[in-house]
């Protein structure tokens, strides 16, 4: 009876011992309790990720966005944008401003990257009516401009043709920015995602090398901690632990060459350099090609001369930049960057820069002496992972500059940036807003914005609207001898007619149309050439 008491004694205490355990570890990597016994190096990476939210950030994170882009981003894309303007400037005349305010420009474009395809309608709008559209258009080596309205042909010339006609004839032209033409004329282009891409064994590399530099790189004998320190946060006196990273000018070289000869001596660097750099070099038409170890010699160069420029710091072991962190339970509460004169004395510092981290408000000053200079203040209205609103109040020698206004949304199928400036000194004000709504996954993709500059009296307004969509679904018209005409193959006296051509139906049509801005041409028909004049 005994032996069985004693046993159930015994797992009970195993039990507990393990629950205390597996406390104990949570306790010590989730929260600050026991903060006094983990190394402080440790300590302050941790708190670093805490307060920029920098928590599970990892190279390999990467893989996301080019899972996106192949999903997505690299297919054709169709759009439409709607544009217009809304100008208030006392040096335009009224006439002038009156067919600007009322004007709308639309784009509508199709580009297939991949297939080297693309076209684009640029109209001309007065309210709802049609002024004028262009039709541009990109295929099979072609470029081609049409007008339904002056000619039921596209413009056309092949981009060989082009080229051959810019060599023999535009003498303003030097080599290099011939060559420049021929490149973009060729039709080689590398493929973005390819640029892009980085494999997942390479991203976890980059992870197990450089996921945790302020551990890695630098020594634990840089770190210390403090507990009981009080600090002021918003005019608050508070009690915190904090954390320092001291730095000499000694340990400050040793952790920019050992990070730069991890980087000279990586195998994985060296090979995606060349391999970036290779594929460039091919779409740019050069026949050479990069070897590793020529991207090897180029990183031993860089060393060797930052070695060089940090020779000044390399000796220096007294003066210091620390930077604290000042952390009341969990959160951190203030940071400094301070100058020390004598490592070993770092009571003795002068503060250069600080960030408060009250409630909903953040304040950076930055420091000339012994008092705040400049005084950036961002009061926070909403804050969270999907949305974050509020205002930043910019004061520089206690006199208040400005305030920049902001909201992001980045929710569901919610995408928004809004901007907006205030300097009443200056009698400026601008607003920046973007905003746009749709899964670009699953479909059509609306935006809309606005562009908005004032001074004094003086304004000027930019409005935006339209879709976009990425889709297999293209289709470009192809340029061919009946759709278009390849104007470097007629002679003179063809080109000349088809000109004339072009000319009368602008006197037939024009008019009319630009009269639904406001332009009375009447005055102009008068200038024409005489050609033109005797059909009317």
């Amino acid at each position: 009876m005994k032996s069985k008491k004693g046993l159930i004694i015994a797992i009970i205490a195993i039990v507990v011992l393990c629950a205390l355990a597996v406390g104990g570890f949570c306790l010590w990597k989730f929260t600050n309790i026991f903060n006094f016994l983990k190394p402080a190096d440790e300590v302050f990476s941790e708190q670093v990720e805490k307060t920029f939210n920098l928590e599970g950030a990892k190279f390999t994170n990467y893989s996301d966005f080019l899972n996106d882009y192949k999903e997505v981003y690299s297919k054709p894309s169709k759009s439409k944008l709607n544009m217009t303007a809304k100008l208030n400037i006392s040096d335009v005349d009224k006439d002038t401003l009156d067919i600007i305010n009322k004007s709308k420009i639309t784009v509508e474009s199709i580009t297939d990257t991949k297939n080297q395809k693309s076209q684009n309608k640029i109209g001309l709008y007065s309210g709802n009516s049609e002024v004028l559209t262009l039709d541009c258009i990109a295929n099979n080596g072609k470029i081609g401009i049409g007008c339904k309205d002056l000619s039921d042909k596209y413009l056309a010339v092949s981009t060989e043709d082009l080229l051959k006609y810019l060599k023999q004839n535009a003498k303003e032209l030097d080599a290099d920015s011939l060559a420049v033409l021929e490149q973009a004329f060729s039709g080689k282009q590398v493929d973005p995602y390819e640029l892009l891409y980085i494999s997942e064994d390479d991203l976890k590399h980059f992870d197990d090398t450089y996921g945790n530099l302020l551990t890695k790189f630098i020594s634990k004998d840089c770190y210390s901690s403090e507990k009981n320190v009080k600090v002021n946060v918003d005019g608050d006196e508070v009690k915190t632990s904090a954390t320092y990273l001291t730095l000499t000018g000694k340990d400050a070289y040793k952790f920019v060459l050992d990070l730069a000869n991890t980087i000279k001596d990586d195998e994985v660097v060296a090979k995606i350099i060349t391999e970036k750099a290779n594929k460039l070099l091919e779409v740019t038409g050069q026949n050479e090609k990069i070897e590793q170890s020529d991207v090897k010699d180029i990183l031993e160069k860089f060393v060797d001369q930052l070695d060089n420029e940090l020779g000044d710091i390399k000796d220096a072991d007294k003066s210091a930049i620390q930077i604290a962190l000042y952390a009341d339970n969990t959160k951190t509460v203030r940071m400094e960057f301070n100058a020390l004169e004598d490592a070993d004395k770092k009571d003795d510092k002068e503060t250069l820069f600080s960030i408060e981290f009250a409630k909903d408000k953040n304040i950076y000053t930055l420091y000339n002496g012994k008092d705040a200079y400049v005084v950036v203040t961002d009061e926070i209205e909403k804050n969270s992972d999907t949305e974050r609103k509020g205002k930043v109040t910019v004061q520089v020698a206690s006199a208040k500059l400005g305030t920049l206004s902001y909201e992001f949304i980045d929710k569901d199928d919610e995408t928004k940036i809004d901007l907006s400036i205030d300097v009443p000194l200056a009698s400026v004000s601008a607003r920046l807003s973007c905003s746009s709504k749709g899964d670009p996954k699953k479909g059509e993709v609306s935006i809309s914005g606005l562009v908005s500059f004032a001074y004094g009296k003086e304004s000027v307004e930019f409005n935006f609207d339209g879709t976009t969509e990425f889709t297999d679904n293209v289709s470009v018209p192809e340029l061919n001898s009946s759709n278009s005409i390849d104007i470097l193959k007629l002679s003179s006296e063809e080109l000349n007619a088809e000109m004339e051509k072009i000319a009368e139906k602008a006197v037939k049509v024009l008019p009319a149309r630009l009269k639904l801005l406001g332009i009375d041409t009447s005055k102009l028909e008068s200038s024409l050439p005489s050609t033109v004049n005797a059909e009317d």
